[in-house]
């Protein structure tokens, strides 16, 4: 008798044992064709009107300071007013290519990365480290509609919108003083610039002397120019001169002309980044 009921419970445990697999095994397997991404701004002080979301092979990123990652990525996906991103599986088959490549360390797995619109080149991830999961569509089809589906349906994603401390231009961090150009309404400009500052001279007709400290502004380097203590900026007031970079022209900018000044220790007067605004050519 006791035996019988020794085997009867023992069944029943197995059972039981069965029927938990069976439940995790489903678990395990839900698939979602959608992934909704909620971005949630830390300091809303610096809110923006939407960012950024990017999906890479996990490892890929380089994460030197400063270091353009112009590829291998997937995206981006603007937010919209909610700072909502949906990702539909079924129009986002390119995935597969990023979940398969070779660069990527973690089978079924890519990196999430939030930045701000200015950091195309994700030089600055707003987020803390972020994976999501993928599950592989195992059909017979040659052509699935759907290569990968979502592990999750949704994720919510704190970020703060900030530079690293310490840092006052994402492509050169190590300047002292950044002059940042500004664009008008409607103008995406196709060329570079030269920014310089000329410093003043009290002899010249215009007050402004031929001695002067610049550098070429681009896109790429989010049109920032830096300038460094080294520069000998000390005890120094100067006028900002901006030149098309092809044409030699002098551009009139909004703000022109505009002066800087800088202490005896080479710090600007003014503040440590100075924005001007280009206007569109007529």
């Amino acid at each position: 008798m006791i035996k019988k009921a020794l085997l009867i419970l023992l069944s029943g445990l197995l059972l039981t044992g069965c029927n938990n697999n069976i439940k995790e095994q489903e678990k395990e397997i839900t698939k979602y064709e959608s992934l909704t991404i909620k971005t949630q701004i830390t300091n809303e002080e610096s809110k923006d009107d939407s960012y950024m979301v990017y999906l890479m092979p996990v490892g890929l990123l380089n994460r030197e300071a400063g270091y353009a990652n112009q590829s291998g990525y997937y995206g981006p996906f603007e937010t919209d007013s909610n700072g909502e991103v949906i990702i539909d599986m079924e129009y986002n088959y390119d995935l597969a290519y990023y979940l398969d490549s070779d660069d990527n360390k973690k089978e079924n797995h890519l990196e999430l990365l939030i930045t701000t619109k200015e950091d195309k080149y994700i030089r600055n991830p707003l987020n803390g480290y972020t994976e999501v999961e993928f599950i592989k569509n195992d059909t017979d089809e040659e052509y699935p509609s759907i290569s990968y589906y979502s592990s999750i349906e949704e994720l919510v994603i704190p970020f703060t919108d900030k530079y690293p401390d310490g840092v006052l231009s994402l492509t050169f961090q190590d300047a002292d003083f950044v002059i940042k150009f500004e664009f008008e309404e409607g103008y995406k400009p196709t060329n570079s610039y030269e920014t310089f500052i000329f410093w003043n001279d009290p002899s010249m007709p215009d007050g402004i002397g031929i001695v002067n400290v610049g550098r070429i502004n681009r896109e790429f380097q989010y049109w920032d120019t830096p300038f460094y203590k080294k520069d000998n900026l000390a005890s120094k007031t100067g006028t900002i001169i901006v030149r098309d970079f092809n044409t030699n022209q002098r551009i009139n900018y909004v703000e022109y002309p505009k002066t800087v000044s800088f202490d005896k220790d080479g710090n600007c007067i003014e503040g440590d980044i100075l924005r001007i605004t280009i206007p569109k050519p007529e």
